[in-house]
């Protein structure tokens, strides 16, 4: 996210400055999963001081943030390659890649070489625009995610904290055996890997995916609904679950209200979720195409598919009308 150049040429109110950027952003709309954890990252261009050429935000934040960024630069600045500042913006957008392919990663939606091929794309990019001042040790572990993906099978979480990270410095601070031995060391050690391991056994493990969330039994209209969408005769015995959230995979998590795309590419808007007969079915409302590619026309009528259905959750912005919907890809 720091790649982005702090004024971008553009045309009216997207010149990209601190607060045109803040207002651009703001007006999306982030799946309830990020907005209830608040690391949308939506008021990181608010909190930027004037004169900073960098964009400071946690992790979570710049993973939230990065699409929308992506997409204004797309909107507001079509032409980048001619401007002084499109290698950074280039630069940018590699990282964008990147980043794509490794939460693809998780799925096995990508590659060990397709990644690779990104990583070293953006790095290229980065050297060219920043050079060497600018790529810290992280840019050159970067390069090894693809091997590390070949070896293990997967990629495996790292551990890697700068100096100043909260969580070394929570540890860091209790200085009880900080003498000449190496007392103090091995202490820090010892707690980062116990909170490390503790925070393991927290995960939800990789079968935890088409899951209700906090299920509890549907009303009698949802049962109705949910017999006459089955087909079902009314002496059939029928046990209906219902939640206004379910886990698409054990790290996504999709809500009410959540506007999502299908494996079909179609969108629409979550409704509830509910599991009957040993399956998961979402209602939703499924929108209409608007008059371009990344508009959508809201509608109101619900319907049940299988939950299995929905790709992903969308971040959105809906315009003055109040049927439209913008979609950030």
């Amino acid at each position: 996210v720091a790649a982005v150049p702090s004024s971008v040429p553009g045309n009216g109110h997207c010149r990209s400055s601190n607060r045109q950027a803040h207002e651009f952003i703001s007006q999306f709309v982030w799946p309830k999963q990020r907005k209830t954890t608040g690391v949308t990252g939506q008021h990181a261009f608010d909190k930027r001081s004037a004169g900073s050429g960098e964009l400071k935000c946690s992790a979570s934040e710049g993973l939230s943030l990065y699409p929308v960024i992506r997409y204004m630069l797309m909107q507001c600045v079509p032409d980048y390659k001619t401007h002084a500042v499109g290698p950074a913006i280039e630069s940018f957008f590699a990282l964008c890649r990147a980043l794509d392919l490794l939460q693809l990663a998780i799925c096995d939606g990508t590659s060990p070489d397709e990644l690779e091929a990104a990583i070293k794309a953006h790095l290229q990019w980065r050297l060219a625009v920043y050079g060497l001042g600018e790529f810290p040790p992280k840019c050159h572990y970067a390069l090894h995610l693809g091997e590390c993906w070949r070896r293990h099978g997967r990629l495996l979480s790292c551990f890697v904290h700068e100096r100043k990270h909260k969580q070394i410095k929570k540890f860091a601070s209790d200085s009880h055996n900080a003498n000449a031995s190496t007392s103090f060391e091995r202490g820090l050690l010892l707690e980062v890997v116990l909170l490390q391991r503790t925070q393991l056994q927290k995960d939800k493990p990789p079968g935890m995916s088409l899951v209700l969330s906090s299920p509890k039994p549907a009303s009698d209209a949802i049962a109705a609904h949910i017999r006459r969408f089955l087909q079902l005769p009314p002496i059939v015995a029928l046990d209906v679950q219902a939640s206004l959230d379910a886990w698409l995979t054990p790290y996504a998590l999709c809500c009410a209200h959540d506007m999502v795309a299908t494996k079909d590419q179609e969108v629409g808007q979550v409704w509830f979720h509910v599991e009957a007969i040993g399956a998961l079915y979402t209602c939703w409302s499924p929108c209409q195409r608007g008059s371009t590619p990344d508009t959508v026309l809201l509608c109101d009528n619900p319907g049940f598919i299988p939950t299995s259905q929905i790709e992903r959750c969308l971040v959105y912005r809906v315009l003055e009308d109040g049927a439209t919907v913008l979609l950030v890809p």
